[in-house]
C-alpha cells in the first residue's frame, strides 16, 4: 500500500511519496473539553485544505449519489458479511445506547434498532446527512447528527454525551487523524468501541496516509485516509481502553484475510483491500470468540 508509516505525535508526514504536508499537533488531549467552546474551536477549527502542504490538491470529480455508492452490490454484500460476523461474537449489545460514526447512508443503523437499542447516527457529508433524516424521520430510536471526526470538537456531539457503544465499521481509515479520532470515541464511550477498517500488513506501528477521491460520498470528506497497520491500530486503542480484542473470526469476505503472515502479505492481490475487526473495552468481556492480542491466523466465522 502506498505511503509512508509515521507516529501518530509526528508534525510532518508524507503522502504517496510526495513532499511533506504539515498539519496542527495533536498537543491538544480530550481530557480538556472542559475549556471553553471558543478555546476549543481556535485550536482544532482547519480543514486539510489550509493546513496541509500538497503537491497538488486532491481533484474535484461529479459527485455520484450516496444512494448509487452505497446500494452498489458490492457495498450491499459486504454490509450482510460485516454484520452477520458481528452477529457471532456474542457481545451484549440488546437494549443499548449507541453512537453510530461513519454512518454513509445509515445500512447499518437497522442491525441497533432490530435489537432494541438508541441510536445516535452520523456522517460528515451533507449529502448523507440528508438521507439519514430522510430515512429515519419517522424512527423515535433514531437521532440524526453531523459529526466530521477529522474536526471532531465542532461535531454535533454534546461534550459529556456518553454511549454504552460506538461503532465505527468502515470510517477510521477515511481520516487524516485516525490517533485524534479515537481518542475523541473513546472519550464518548462508556462501555465498548467496535472497530472495523482498512488495514495494511506489516508488524510495525505504521499509518500510512493516502489520497482519497473527495467527491465519493464512501471516501474521505478531508481528501486524506490512512492504512494503519494492524499494530499501530491495536496500540492505539490499548492508549484509550483497558481491554482491547480481535476476534478469532474474519468475515466471510475476501477483503479480510485469514494470514496476517509476510508470505501471505507478499501475495496479497496489489489492489485488493485488507481488513480487521478489533473491539475497545472499559471492562473485561470473557467471550471465547475474542482474543487479547493480535494473531496472525484466523478462521472464518
Amino acid at each position: 500500500m502506498p505511503g509512508v508509516g509515521i507516529s501518530h505525535y509526528e508534525k510532518h508526514v508524507s503522502i504517496e511519496g510526495e513532499r511533506p504536508l504539515t498539519w496542527l499537533a495533536p498537543e491538544l488531549t480530550f481530557a480538556a473539553f472542559s475549556q471553553t467552546k471558543a478555546q476549543n474551536i481556535r485550536m482544532t477549527a482547519f480543514n486539510f485544505s489550509a493546513s496541509m502542504t500538497l503537491a497538488s490538491a486532491p481533484t474535484t470529480l461529479t459527485a455520484p449519489s450516496p444512494l448509487a455508492t452505497f446500494h452498489s452490490a458490492h457495498y450491499l454484500r459486504h454490509n450482510q458479511r460485516r454484520q452477520e460476523h458481528l452477529a457471532t461474537l456474542g457481545l451484549d449489545i440488546a437494549g443499548r445506547n449507541v453512537l453510530e460514526v461513519g454512518a454513509g447512508i445509515g445500512d447499518h443503523t437497522s442491525f441497533f434498532l432490530d435489537r432494541e437499542c438508541r441510536v445516535v447516527t452520523s456522517d460528515a457529508r451533507p449529502a448523507n446527512i440528508e438521507k439519514l433524516r430522510e430515512r429515519f424521520a419517522a424512527q423515535k430510536k433514531v437521532s440524526v447528527r453531523q459529526v466530521d471526526l477529522d474536526q471532531p470538537l465542532l461535531s454535533g456531539l454534546g461534550d459529556n454525551e456518553m454511549f454504552d457503544i460506538v461503532y465505527c465499521y468502515g470510517l477510521l481509515y477515511h481520516l487524516g487523524r485516525p490517533a485524534e479520532a479515537l481518542q475523541y470515541l473513546a472519550a464518548h464511550c462508556s462501555g465498548i468501541l467496535l472497530l472495523e477498517l482498512c488495514v495494511s500488513f506489516g508488524d510495525d506501528e505504521a499509518v500510512n496516509l493516502v489520497r482519497e477521491p473527495q467527491a465519493d460520498p464512501s471516501q474521505a470528506w478531508s481528501g486524506i485516509g490512512c492504512r494503519p497497520t494492524r499494530a499501530w491500530v491495536f496500540s492505539r486503542l490499548r492508549e484509550n481502553f483497558k481491554f482491547v480484542y480481535v476476534p478469532r473470526t474474519q468475515p466471510w469476505h475476501e477483503e479480510f484475510p485469514l494470514d496476517w503472515s509476510p508470505t501471505s502479505a507478499a501475495s496479497w492481490p496489489a489492489k485488493q483491500l485488507s481488513r480487521a475487526v478489533f473491539v475497545g473495552s472499559r471492562a473485561a468481556i470473557a467471550l471465547p470468540s475474542l482474543m487479547d492480542k493480535l494473531v496472525v491466523n484466523h478462521t472464518r466465522c
